[in-house]
């Protein structure tokens, strides 16, 4: 009876200390204000920036805990990619009778993009053609009604253009080999292309970077204060000649996962 007794009164005070957390929790929240600003980044810590906000001031900021409100945007030299990133780009293929393993570009590839999956953009293949009747990449085509003569000169294919979606594997002389789901892509891509990014983390921010900054705060505590949404923009290309290029691909990679 007794020990009935003391269960049933540690569970009211437990009961009554989370109420008590929650109203508390509730009081801070409505006492926080919004900070929105231009800013510069001015340093970097895991998981925390330094920002110097348009008004001069600086804050230190932690990130918003949705990916999805982390937006980090520029451009890119070839040299910057490396295995396990995400790509995104277009290309021409010739259509195939039977499905393959693996798809060779007919052209270089001019332009490419670093990205973040998300839902809309699993990787993979596609065509991007509408039309029902063009000779799709991934259909057996009907065998011919006669065998052509020797003379007789195959039909003219055209090229199919698709958009490819995947994880690089290789980048090297010039030519990419990417993961696309359940093929392998290999295209050449010059080290002229343009690369820009595009991507859902943070990982690859700078000192001297800028970003449009939304973020909460407690007037007793200034210069601290809770990301709710970061959109960064690259002061510079993207370069694989930065010294802490390996560490921010890897960060950027394990935020991205999370």
């Amino acid at each position: 009876m007794r020990r009935s007794l003391a269960i049933a009164t540690c569970l009211v005070l437990l009961t009554c200390a989370a109420r008590t957390g929650v109203a508390q929790n509730r009081a801070v929240r409505a006492m926080l204000e919004t900070l929105r600003t231009e800013a510069t980044i001015t340093d970097m810590r895991p998981n925390l920036l330094q920002v110097t906000a348009e008004d001069g001031k600086q804050w230190w900021v932690t990130p918003p805990n949705d990916v999805e409100r982390i937006v980090f945007r520029g451009t890119a030299d070839t040299s910057f990619l490396q295995p396990r990133m995400t790509v995104r780009f277009h290309a021409q293929f010739r259509p195939t009778e039977r499905p393959r393993k693996e798809y060779h570009a007919t052209q270089p590839v001019a332009t490419l993009e670093l990205i973040t999956i998300r839902p809309g953009s699993e990787p993979g293949l596609f065509p991007e053609s509408a039309d029902a009747a063009a000779p799709q990449l991934f259909e057996q085509q009907e065998p011919p009604a006669k065998k052509p003569a020797k003379d007789d000169k195959p039909p003219a294919t055209e090229d199919l253009a698709c958009l490819v979606i995947g994880t690089l594997l290789e980048y090297k002389n010039d030519k990419i080999r990417v993961s696309a789901g359940p093929v392998l892509v290999v295209a050449e891509l010059p080290a002229t292309a343009e690369v820009s990014v595009d991507v859902r983390h943070f990982g690859w921010a700078r000192a001297g970077d800028k970003m449009e900054l939304v973020a909460r705060y407690l007037p007793s505590l200034p210069g601290r204060a809770e990301g709710d949404q970061f959109t960064i923009t690259a002061a510079q290309p993207l370069t694989g000649d930065e010294k802490s290029n390996k560490q921010r691909r890897r960060a950027g990679r394990e935020r991205a996962n999370k």
